[in-house]
């Protein structure tokens, strides 16, 4: 998908507020041609995988539920909520292309599982 917008001149960013990579190509029928992940131009996930936001590896099913990007309390880090920072690095990038053509592909865990 992203390569045809990439191949009409547009400018391709993605954001998400939880550490992934990109799409899920983990699932055996998933395509994965059909996503090239090296066409994006910018991506703004990077606080996403900070350690502070990530599931501690060493708990329960159950206590991830309190801990982490699915958390069913609000997704924080630093005192902002993730998912504003993934917001303001969208207008940003709008901001910074104002005369361009441009995709941004966008995720976000809020409201995820029992959130």
């Amino acid at each position: 998908m992203q390569y045809r917008y990439k191949e009409s001149g547009y400018v391709l960013g993605y954001s998400s507020n939880y550490c992934d990579g990109g799409y899920d190509v983990n699932v055996p029928e998933f395509d994965s041609s059909y996503f090239n992940f090296d066409t994006f131009d910018h991506e703004g996930q990077y606080f996403s995988c900070d350690p502070n936001h990530m599931i501690n590896r060493n708990l329960s099913l159950s206590e991830s539920d309190f801990s982490g990007p699915f958390s069913i309390f609000n997704k924080c880090l630093y005192k902002n909520p993730t998912y504003k920072i993934t917001i303001d690095y969208a207008k940003k990038f709008w901001s910074e292309y104002k005369e361009n053509r441009k995709y941004l592909h966008l995720n976000f865990a809020d409201a995820h599982e029992g959130t």
